[in-house]
């Protein structure tokens, strides 16, 4: 029996010793096959400072705690042997495996080579912050590349997780695609059936491609053919085009001849009638000359008939205002005496007048001196005493005014508050009854802000702006089922509910910043993108066994639902009030043709289901479900049962408020009556009293008036005396003298008037006799300047035509169309001229040689032309076609060849491939069956070979239970212990098989339990250390106790740390532990 004592290697005199096992002096490179690792010697290299591990040809297990170094050997089998760092799986930077603290690294790794003892040293110097490392074969400086040539020449593949499976790549073991493992299965096995299967891939590719071709080269030689023929029609139809192109083309090379015809036709017609004009012309001067000489003689008599009434006109004139001057003057002269004459009768009637006024002013003084001795004053302290009373009154009345006034006030401040109580309680039952949703926002404190916006928005003058800012959802859309209610208000979240919605980007520039600076709201805008459902709803019904989407269930606002659906997604979301059936569950989770799910959420019964899909390995779809809450919004029936209890409690509130005012303002009522009741019996003293004061003012008034027109009227009497003894006889003659003078003057202005007068009927007949003779000149004048003008208007016409024709015949003499027709016609050959002169006679002898038959013809022939096939393209097209065909011709039939041979090619090459690989799957499955029985249910590895070589694959299929289907081993179904027995169990499986030189496992036994890894360290070990297998690297933290060892296997006891001597002060350290085994 194999045993191994750690302890004989330490000295603890406590206890007896033992027989010590002794180190192996030398190796047999015999028993290592070509690949095979001899040894590994580790310097800096992440934990280890300097270490060697000489290996076994069969299994070497490596045992230590985590953290001990186990792993870095793993490392140094790739990276010392050129492999990536992501073989490892770890950090992807060489620096990260050189030791702490130290520059450079180094891995010595000595590898079995072809020839007998032959042992291969490949060593790689690693340098901190130096990308490249160092190579040497043999001691002799080397590359990378070589070192892979060389490591792949011993079928060395460090990228196969069938030979390679570090710790980090365990889980990607069970990850690998089915097609990737047959491909790393074979690589490991036999490479030349990797090439074999290579191959055929790319045959296959090839054949798929050329049999495409062909097939579409055959598709393209009916085509051409179907082509052509149409071509050969086209040909002709372009030849008979041809030949009516000719014809049109003698034609419109004929039409200048036709053009010169006329133009000479035309011209000499031309200049007949510029001959007649020419006459007409002259005619018409001679007959106008005589009317010409009589309108100039009666214009000149007519001008100086005009000046001498002119000069008549301005004598009258002056006279008139000489006369008006005389009338002016007399009038004057009258008015002054009869006022002179007034004077005089006053001055006469004065004296007697005044008299009168004195006897009157005195009987008047007399009267009023009788009526003031009448009048008695009335006493002062009376009228005091009355005036202190209407104080007092007065005083009173307007304490009682201020009380009243005081309680209007205050019942116009009762009934304010009455009518405001009314208007709340109003608007609350308006709330209960009417559409107004805006009551909502009143539920909840947060709501203050969105309900002032909206108040904003609805008294705002501008109606653009309540047009197109909209209000929130949860007042402006609800469902039009109330069973719909909790689905709706599930899936829009809390801040869109109750954001305002934009209708566009131009509205939002106008007045976002206004709203968004003075509330506190969310705002919306609407895009132009197009809201399509992810399947029609028809195909969701039938399918799914949904109602339909969310969208279909809400009312309201158009934008609105548009912006919730835009920002919620509510017409991509299905629903359905009744419960759905596991397999109509099960179908929501198949993905579409693009690997993702059709819908993301889905709403059914009391239950919301979120679809979602992972981002990372296969994708795989999974749902998480939640239960539909309750809600009181987007109800059709505006309000929940309890915002109604709220407001109705308020109703009840605000009338009892009313009734108390109303109370209130009942007491107030009384108190004014009877502050007015007062206020009336001091109204009717005041009026008595103001009676009283009245009188005695009137007496006193009636006194003093009395007094003062006695003082007036003896002032006027004694004014009238003094005026009675003046004398005013001198005055009167005075005045009497005056009126002589103004008589005389009188008599002279009617003697001036008179002759003035019959001045003016002189001239004025003159004046007259004169505007006769004007008028008679200007009738004349105008019937002369009549028939002149109508000899002047002909004269133009003539002229005009004259000058027209005369223009007319200077442009037709040398045109420019003359000019171009005539050098056209120069440039036709003589071979032309003469097959238009043929045709010109042809159509002169028919009448028929004029532009308009021939420009009818060209016409015609246009018309048909443009109804012709000319694209002159068809031509061309038709060789290229017929180049085409005789190309597929010769070419198709070599491409059909070429294509048998590819597919004979791919019979053999699968022949060869096929039987190998289901003989080599055969036995890995049944290896592979046999050990799971140890472990599971069932095992089996199958190969599945579709048509398509590329997805050819192995599928390894588990069961851990005899009660269920064998499934795929993958990262999902199975669990992390299940996956690790079941991926042991397949590279134990191949290990017979492979002919990798060596294969490396770190850590697989984790996550089993003690019997299945009893089990499968059992079955590891055997295999690996069969005869004729590669050699086997198993790296574990632990070991279960009495487990199965064998003799060929090595036990490789890992503790790196500072408690081991450094090998650095003692070389021989390096080979502490190292042992063989003893038989006892």
């Amino acid at each position: 029996m194999t045993t191994i004592n750690l302890h004989d290697y330490v000295d603890d005199e406590t206890r007896p010793r033992r027989k010590r096992m002794k180190p192996s002096p030398t190796y047999d490179y015999s028993k290592f096959q070509p690949g095979n690792i001899v040894k590994l010697r580790l310097q800096n290299v992440m934990t280890y400072s300097i270490t060697e591990f000489n290996l076994s040809p069969s299994l070497n297990m490596l045992v230590g705690p985590n953290g001990s170094g186990k792993s870095t050997f793993v490392c140094a089998v790739c990276l010392g042997l050129a492999g990536k760092p992501e073989y490892i799986g770890r950090s992807k930077k060489i620096d990260n495996f050189i030791k702490n603290g130290e520059n450079t690294a180094q891995i010595d790794t000595f590898l079995r080579g072809h020839m007998p003892n032959e042992v291969i040293k490949i060593t790689r110097i690693m340098t901190r912050n130096k990308k490249k490392s160092e190579y040497y074969i043999d001691d002799s400086p080397s590359t990378e590349t070589a070192v892979r040539k060389l490591a792949s020449e011993l079928n060395i593949q460090l990228d196969n997780l069938c030979q390679f499976l570090s710790q980090e790549h365990v889980e990607d073991f069970a990850k690998l695609k089915s097609d990737k493992l047959l491909i790393e299965t074979i690589r490991s096995i036999n490479p030349s059936l990797l090439e074999t299967l290579e191959d055929l891939k790319q045959l296959q590719t090839k054949e798929i491609v050329s049999s495409q071709d062909v097939e579409l080269k055959n598709k393209k030689l009916k085509e051409l053919e179907d082509k052509k023929d149409k071509l050969e029609v086209s040909v002709k139809s372009l030849e008979d085009f041809e030949n009516k192109k000719i014809v049109l083309d003698k034609h419109n090379k004929l039409l200048p001849y036709v053009y010169i015809k006329e133009h000479k036709e035309k011209l000499k017609a031309y200049k007949n009638d510029y001959e007649i004009a020419k006459n007409n012309l002259k005619s018409l001067i001679k007959d106008k000359k005589p009317f010409h000489s009589s309108q100039v003689s009666v214009h000149e008599t007519l001008e100086e008939t005009k000046n001498k009434h002119t000069l008549k006109i301005s004598e009258r004139n002056e006279l008139v205002q000489r006369l008006n001057q005389t009338t002016e003057k007399l009038n004057l002269v009258r008015e002054d005496i009869l006022k002179k004459n007034s004077q005089i009768d006053y001055y006469k009637n004065r004296n007697e007048k005044i008299k009168n006024s004195i006897k009157l002013t005195e009987q008047e003084i007399e009267t009023n001196q009788n009526v003031l001795s009448q009048i008695q004053l009335p006493d002062p302290k009376d009228i005091e005493q009355i005036s202190s009373q209407q104080n007092t009154l007065i005083e009173e009345e307007g304490r009682i005014h201020t009380s009243i006034t005081d309680i209007d006030n205050t019942a116009n401040t009762v009934n304010y508050e009455i009518t405001h109580i009314a208007r709340q309680a109003e608007q609350k039952q308006r709330l209960l009854t009417g559409n107004d949703r805006i009551g909502i926002l009143d539920s909840r404190g947060d709501f203050k802000d969105v309900k002032n916006a909206i108040l904003f928005i609805r008294t705002h003058e501008d109606e653009d702006l309540k047009s197109k800012i909209l209000e929130p959802p949860i007042m402006s859309i609800a469902t039009k089922d109330p069973g719909f209610a909790p689905y709706l208000a599930q899936c829009i979240d809390y801040n869109t509910s109750k954001a305002l919605t934009i209708v566009d980007q131009q509205t939002f520039n106008n007045y976002g910043d206004q709203i968004l600076k003075n509330f506190k709201v969310n705002l919306r805008e609407l895009s132009s993108a197009q809201l399509k459902p992810p399947i029609p709803r028809d195909e969701l019904q039938r399918r799914f066994g949904f109602e339909g989407y969310l969208s279909d269930f809400v009312s309201g606002d158009p934008n609105v639902i548009r912006m919730v659906c835009e920002f919620s997604n509510i017409h991509t979301i299905p629903v359905s009030r009744r419960e759905l059936s596991a397999a109509q569950v099960a179908k929501l989770t198949q993905p579409t043709e693009d690997g993702k799910p059709l819908f993301r959420r889905v709403l059914y019964g009391n239950k919301m289901v979120n679809i979602r899909q992972s981002s990372y390995g296969s994708k795989q779809i999974f749902t998480v479900e939640s239960n539909i809450s309750p809600t009181k919004f987007y109800r059709s029936n505006i309000i929940s049962q309890d915002v109604k209890d709220k407001v109705n409690a308020e109703i009840d509130s605000l009338k009892q408020k009313k009734s108390q005012c109303l109370r209130r303002l009942e007491t107030l009522s009384s108190n004014k009556n009877d502050l007015k009741e007062r206020r009336s019996d001091l109204r009717r003293e005041l009026d008595t009293l103001r009676d009283k004061a009245y009188r005695l003012n009137e007496q006193r008034k009636k006194h003093s008036m009395t007094k003062s027109n006695i003082e007036s009227l003896q002032q006027r009497l004694e004014t009238y005396k003094d005026e009675a003894r003046k004398d005013v006889s001198q005055k009167v003659k005075d005045v009497e003298g005056k009126i002589s003078e103004q008589l005389i003057s009188q008599a002279k202005l009617l003697t001036d008037m008179t002759n003035v007068m019959k001045s003016v009927n002189s001239v004025e007949r003159d004046v007259m006799e004169m505007k006769i003779k004007v008028f008679e000149q200007q009738n004349l004048q105008t019937s002369l300047n009549e028939v002149v003008g109508i000899f002047n208007n002909r004269e133009v016409e003539l002229q005009e035509e004259y000058n027209t024709k005369k223009e007319i015949i200077k442009r037709m003499k040398n045109t420019n169309e003359f000019k171009d027709w005539m050098d056209q016609i120069r440039t036709y050959g003589e071979d032309d001229r003469e097959a238009l002169n043929e045709l010109a006679e042809s159509y002169e002898r028919g009448d028929k040689f004029n532009s308009s038959y021939i420009k009818d013809y060209i016409e015609k022939l246009e018309s048909e032309l443009s109804m012709m096939n000319h694209d002159t393209s068809s031509v061309t097209i038709l060789k290229q076609v017929e180049s085409e065909l005789n190309h597929l011709r010769e070419t198709l039939p070599t491409q059909v060849k070429e294509l048998k041979e590819i597919k004979l090619e791919m019979r053999k090459k699968h022949d060869l491939l096929e039987p190998q690989l289901n003989e080599l799957v055969a036995k890995i499955s049944k290896t592979f069956a046999n050990l799971f029985t140890n472990v599971g249910s069932a095992g089996s590895v199958n190969l599945v070979k579709p048509h398509l070589y590329n997805d050819w694959k192995i599928e390894i299929m588990v069961k851990f239970r005899d009660n269920t289907q064998l499934k795929r081993l993958d990262s999902h179904t199975q669990s992390g212990g299940e996956r690790a027995v079941s991926t042991v169990l397949y590279m134990i499986a191949l290990q017979e098989f492979t002919a990798a030189p060596f294969r490396v496992v770190d850590e697989i036994n984790q996550g089993m339990d003690q019997r299945n890894e009893r089990i499968v360290h059992r079955a590891m070990v055997e295999n690996a250390c069969a005869e004729n297998t590669s050699q086997y690297f198993l790296i574990t933290p632990k070991l279960l106790t009495d487990l199965y060892y064998h003799e060929k296997m090595a036990v490789h006891c890992v503790f790196a740390g500072s408690a081991i001597p450094d090998p650095s002060q003692d070389s021989s350290i390096v080979h502490f532990g190292e042992l063989t085994t003893y038989v006892a």
